[in-house]
């Protein structure tokens, strides 16, 4: 079991713990407490992010018409 700030995350095996769930968190524990404030707008570009992370690569076949 982990913990983050005052959260717990159960990464035993066999687990999958929320990956981008512990990374938002991580990004906000790691500010200074005055700058803690996540706002919607953070949160949509941290999940933004990983989204394109994991976009498959444009492939270059021709599109059938």
């Amino acid at each position: 079991m982990e913990t983050i700030g005052n959260q717990r995350f159960n990464d035993e095996p066999g687990s999958q713990p929320d990956a981008a769930r512990q990374r938002i968190l991580r990004s906000t524990l790691a500010k200074s407490p005055a700058d803690r404030t996540t706002t919607a707008r953070d949160i949509l570009q941290l999940l933004a992010d990983e989204l394109t992370a994991l976009e498959p690569p444009e492939q270059s076949s021709p599109r059938s018409g």
